[in-house]
């Protein structure tokens, strides 16, 4: 049963049949000044974005190409975290129908095989974030043809065709759920979620050492800014 969160007062979807990319769609509502939470679903993509400039392979109503619009508050040091929230996301979802796992930093694979991937982009100055594109391509029908030999399916796994429909439902309501969460400042409780079902779990320690150096730098320069000077002690708690 997926119910959502009541946290989240507007919620916007946009669905496209067919765009370069969700995320850049989104990146360009966003300096518009569009607000959160918006979401940006398209049946294929032309130019899906991959982590590191990769391509992201679309094809027509197999599976989930879809960006989210966030403008958190959160300070800077907990956006590290985001992608692999992300794909906590896509493996809750699932885990009922296939047993799955997380793969640093931002992959859900099946066995050895890239089923999905989530790729977060940010504009922020050195205080905050402007806003953060979280996108996220799923493969649910795709064929041996359709894909790169490195990925898979939920219907190439599974051997049945699945609803697309259904499944993006679940997913925008464990987004966002996550998302509510984040902006809690719940990060422990999803970081002990993520390691529960992550492979290279030891990775993760780079991701809160990073937290922990973002925060000391805030707390230092809100300090200076005050006092002129560093005063006390820095409680990271």
């Amino acid at each position: 049963m997926y119910s959502m969160k009541k946290n989240n007062k507007y919620i916007k979807l946009i669905n496209l049949d067919i765009v370069d990319s969700t995320n850049n769609y989104a990146f360009t509502l966003a300096e518009k000044g569009q607000k959160e939470v918006t979401v940006i679903r398209a049946v294929t993509q032309t130019s899906g974005k991959g982590r590191l400039a990769r391509k992201w392979d679309s094809p027509p109503e197999k599976g989930i190409y879809v960006s989210f619009l966030f403008r958190p508050e959160n300070p800077i040091s907990e956006i590290y975290i985001l992608p692999l929230i992300m794909a906590l996301g896509v493996s809750k979802v699932l885990s009922p129908i296939i047993a799955n796992y997380i793969k640093w930093p931002n992959d859900v694979m099946i066995k050895d095989k890239k089923v999905a991937g989530c790729l977060i982009e940010a504009r922020s100055n050195s205080e905050k974030v402007d806003f953060v594109i979280a996108g996220i391509g799923l493969n649910i029908n795709s064929n041996l043809n359709d894909i790169p030999s490195i990925g898979t399916s939920l219907k190439i796994e599974t051997g049945n065709i699945h609803d697309q429909g259904e499944i993006f439902k679940k997913l925008t309501t464990e987004i966002l759920n996550l998302y509510n969460d984040f902006k809690k400042g719940n990060i422990n409780i999803l970081i002990k979620q993520i390691l529960d079902i992550c492979l290279e779990k030891d990775k993760l320690i780079i991701i809160e050492n990073l937290m922990i150096i973002e925060k000391l730098k805030t707390e230092y320069k809100n300090l200076t800014k005050s006092n002129n000077q560093l005063k006390g002690v820095i409680n990271l708690k």
